[in-house]
């Protein structure tokens, strides 16, 4: 009997025992399986981890060589824009220079032409006879040939 009364004083006990019971038949009939599971879990775990730091290092690694390409294209941008103001520089002097020939040679052959206009004009102001020379030589001629009416 007093082993009724024990159980009959602590109800709870007889839940707490099946409780017990329930988790040795979980134990023996899933229990290597759950830890082949945990396990497996954990070792995903780890290679996760394992992958993430990879692909972190690959990132690092990208955005570093992405800064160096970056710098390197900058460096050769600004040396492509130095050596074409270079050449254009050089172009504008070649063109300066050239243009400057020709303005003298021009201003020459203006001042060739000037002269020989100037030559021209001052030979046929010598070589015209003027009005009032004409008119004067027409008179003359005209009273040697009036002397022959009078």
């Amino acid at each position: 009997m007093a082993n009724k009364t024990t159980k009959a004083n602590n109800p709870a006990r007889p839940a707490a025992t099946a409780e017990g019971s329930m988790e040795q038949v979980r134990e023996l009939l899933f229990g290597e399986q759950t830890r082949r599971l945990e396990q497996r879990f954990t070792q995903l775990e780890q290679r996760l981890d394992e992958l993430f730091t990879q692909l972190q290092g690959r990132l690092d690694n990208s955005g570093r060589e992405q800064a160096q390409d970056s710098k390197q294209l900058r460096v050769e941008l600004q040396e492509f824009r130095q050596d074409a103001e270079n050449r254009l520089a050089a172009a504008e002097d070649q063109w300066s220079a050239q243009l400057g020939e020709a303005d003298k040679s021009w201003r020459a052959e203006l001042k060739a032409l000037e002269d020989r206009l100037q030559h021209a004009t001052t030979q046929l102001d010598q070589d015209k006879t003027g009005r009032r020379q004409l008119a004067e030589l027409l008179n003359k001629m005209a009273v040697q040939l009036a002397p022959d009416a009078e």
